[in-house]
């Protein structure tokens, strides 16, 4: 009888420590921790809250060295500038429009909008969002290579180079040279005479070019005045104004993996025909008081690079007016009687109604 007793008790205790562990497993799982509870709250917040991009981020305008005419980019004399988006961060997916607003003599101006319509499924897929959509560039024409744009570009360093450009020319034109000989072309070629009036006629020709020598040695020409002739209005053609950028792209042949690179660019264009007749006249005086005109020639650049006078791009021409002798007959002088007969000489072929003249101080 012990033994049942004993048997049953020991299969009850069995059985109700079997009952208290599952009960505290069943607890354990459905209970809901601390931390897990207070994590859900923000992570919903940092789910709605966009990331704002600039889509101007890297923009960039550049001049070229070189125009589409591969000739020099001058402003604005067929003027090229040409908009980069490349490395923005939408420049892969989104055009830009780019709109010169103004150019003249100081700055040129550029608004640029960023066609955000062409996105904005992307922007909302991966919750991206713009604030600014259009941007203005300024560019200063001081800083680029242009034409002559005022007279007062002609002072300073500019002025000495010019002037001594001038007193050059009218010297290699109008001044003999320690090195020059007078050619006798009998003796050149081997023409011999044994005539007294002949040899005696050489003669005085040879001493009349040594006394022109000696006083074209003697001779020295002095700058009386300079002017500078320049369009009444200087006319921008901005017909090339505004442009929408193009995107391409092409496989990095560089890399060995699959890499596409993108591209977008556009370029806008400025030209003008006016500063094409931008003319220098400078008068000049010898020591006989004779006085001449040296003008700049149509082939002429008045080129600045940053301000700077690129004189090598100068030509120039000493003006002439026709003279008649007693008989009737015409010819061709290079000098005038005065200063203002030499200054309206640079003047004979110019419409004043359609220049502004400007004198340049020499001082």
């Amino acid at each position: 009888m012990k033994k049942i007793i004993a048997l049953c008790t020991a299969l009850f205790l069995i059985t109700a420590v079997s009952g208290c562990g599952n009960s505290t497993e069943e607890s354990s799982l459905s209970a809901p921790t601390s931390s897990s509870s207070e994590n859900s709250t923000p992570d919903k917040q940092e789910s709605e809250e966009k990331i704002v991009i600039d889509p101007f981020d890297k923009v960039l305008y550049g001049i070229p060295e070189t125009n589409n005419w591969n000739n020099k980019n001058v402003y604005p004399e067929n003027f090229l500038i040409e908009m980069n988006a490349s490395e923005s961060p939408l420049g892969s997916h989104m055009s830009f429009t780019y709109f010169i607003e103004s150019a003249d003599e100081n700055e040129i101006v550029i608004k640029a909008r960023a066609n955000i319509d062409e996105v904005q499924e992307f922007l909302d897929a991966y919750n991206y969002t713009v604030e600014e959509t259009e941007k203005t560039f300024s560019i200063n024409v001081a800083d680029l290579t242009t034409n002559m744009l005022s007279p007062d570009m002609i002072s300073g360093e500019n002025k000495t180079k010019l002037v001594n450009a001038m007193q050059n020319f009218i010297e290699s034109e109008l001044k003999m040279s320690e090195d020059d000989e007078y050619e006798d072309l009998f003796e050149i070629f081997g023409f011999d005479s044994n005539n007294p009036d002949f040899k005696q006629e050489q003669e005085k020709k040879k001493a009349e070019f040594e006394q022109e020598k000696a006083e074209s040695l003697q001779n020295e020409f002095t700058l009386e005045k300079l002017y500078v002739l320049m369009p009444s209005e200087i006319e921008y053609d901005l017909d090339a104004r505004k442009e929408k950028s193009k995107i391409t792209s092409h496989m990095n042949e560089d890399s060995f993996e699959d890499e596409m690179i993108y591209s977008n660019t556009a370029q806008l264009k400025i030209s003008s025909i006016s500063l094409r007749k931008c003319i220098i006249i400078g008068t000049f005086k010898d020591t006989t008081d004779k006085y001449y005109c040296v003008s700049t020639a149509s082939s002429s650049k008045f080129i600045f690079d940053k301000g700077n006078l690129e004189e090598e791009l100068l030509k120039f021409f000493l003006q002439a007016h026709v003279v008649e002798d007693e008989h009737g007959f015409t010819d061709l002088e290079y000098y005038y009687d005065d200063e203002q007969s030499a200054y309206k000489g640079g003047l004979v072929d110019i419409n004043e109604n359609e220049y502004q003249i400007v004198e340049i101080s020499l001082s």
